[in-house]
């Protein structure tokens, strides 16, 4: 039973942390989050160059 209750605490604990990772990961930069972009006819994408890494938004579903 107490194994159960280790077992349950230690799965609670690191889902935690993942979603607390995830957000941190794969929310939106604030460098991105202000940027107004004007969109053209045919476009499927955006590929923004940042001084840190280079970020692709695409509205396609693949």
């Amino acid at each position: 039973m107490i194994l159960l209750i280790a077992v349950i605490v230690i799965f609670v604990v690191s889902f935690f942390l993942a979603y607390k990772a995830m957000k941190k990961e794969l929310g939106t930069p604030p460098e991105v989050e202000n940027l107004k972009i004007s969109r053209k006819k045919n476009i499927g994408g955006v590929i923004l160059f940042l001084k840190k890494k280079i970020i692709h938004y695409s509205s396609d579903t693949s």
